[in-house]
């Protein structure tokens, strides 16, 4: 190959490269992304309504805790465990009779089970 086409192949190859390069200008798009609003709307999408509910969950298999959390996404909007008395003045307004009597039972189930593994 001659001095003369490998010159014209490594210019040809430049080219390229700094082709790939040139930009017309910077892109313009709208702003920066809005942070979903999840506390609202269930997953962030406006319109689709959080589906509460009220189960019983162990936390850290130390105590069990009524949890009222969205069904579809998961978030945890408010807890209530069995000593809720210490750290609060009041009982929340959707937990009944009913709810912590299961509390109770399931709590008790978990000290049961500490005492025979200790």
């Amino acid at each position: 190959m001659s001095k003369a086409a490998s010159w014209s192949w490594r210019l040809a190859a430049a080219e390229v490269r700094d082709a790939r390069h040139v930009h017309d200008g910077p892109e313009v798009v709208g702003g920066p992304a809005k942070p979903k609003d999840t506390k609202r709307w269930c997953k962030g999408k406006v319109g689709r309504e959080h589906v509460l509910t009220v189960t019983i969950m162990s936390r850290y298999g130390l105590w069990a805790e009524l949890v009222r959390h969205c069904s579809a996404c998961g978030k945890e909007f408010d807890s209530c465990n069995t000593h809720w008395r210490s750290w609060r003045s009041h009982k929340p307004d959707w937990v009944t009779p009913d709810l912590l009597r299961q509390l109770q039972i399931a709590d008790a189930k978990l000290k049961n089970t500490r005492k025979k593994s200790a």
